[in-house]
């Protein structure tokens, strides 16, 4: 790995930590994973979704 591939990740890693800190939620692909299966993707991120929701819907009930 070069000196930019490195930086290129700390950088990424910095930017992921900040969002994460907001409230924001990070998913990576590939754009091979994208192109040979996006269902795959899709249904990544449709997990996501419903994984948030239900723990929102928790803490609505818990207060």
């Amino acid at each position: 790995m070069s000196k930019i591939q490195i930086d290129k990740l700390g950088l990424d890693k910095l930017k992921e930590e900040h969002l994460s800190k907001n409230g924001w939620h990070i998913l990576r692909f590939f754009e091979s994973d994208i192109n040979e299966n996006v269902e795959n993707c899709v249904n990544q991120i449709e997990k996501k979704i419903n994984k948030i929701a239900f723990e929102k819907a928790g803490d609505i009930w818990e207060k």
